[in-house]
């Protein structure tokens, strides 16, 4: 082969090679940067969504200490931030949201507890009904934190 061709040859083919390695950089930290922007916005999505639930259980527990379930329709806040729950959530994070619910319905099935009552202090024996929940929750956003860092 003459010097020419084969200094020519190598030229295009380092070219071709040191393109291909940039383009595979590229991609490569593009995906991880696209992976690492997709957690985090998942992340901070159920946050808002546990949340959102913790409020409205915590304000539907009160409500059942106080007083009989006068309208079910109370209860239609909390039904569908648990469905949103569970289009994203964990099935160990889903199960702990069902319970919670199940555990103010009962509440609210339980003799009501007058304000004397919660002064002396019978609150304690109240079970949290979300506090599985917040466990659960807990565990499953230590787990994203991990894959994100």
């Amino acid at each position: 082969m003459n010097a020419a061709w084969i200094s020519a040859f190598s030229a295009v083919m380092g070219s071709l090679v040191g393109g291909f390695t940039s383009f595979l950089t590229t991609y490569a930290n593009q995906r991880a940067q696209y992976r690492r922007d997709f957690l985090s916005r998942q992340l901070a999505q159920r946050e808002n969504l546990y949340s959102e639930f913790i409020n409205e259980a915590a304000r539907l527990q009160i409500d059942s200490l106080e007083q009989e379930m006068v309208k079910p329709s109370t209860m239609v806040a909390i039904y569908a931030v648990g469905n949103r729950i569970r289009l994203n959530a964990s099935e160990e994070v889903v199960q702990a949201a069902e319970n919670a619910v199940l555990e103010i319905i009962e509440s609210y099935r339980s003799p009501k507890m007058t304000p004397e009552d919660i002064r002396g202090q019978a609150y304690l024996e109240i079970k949290d009904p979300v506090k599985e929940f917040g466990e659960a929750c807990r565990k499953e956003l230590k787990r994203l934190y991990q894959v994100v860092s």
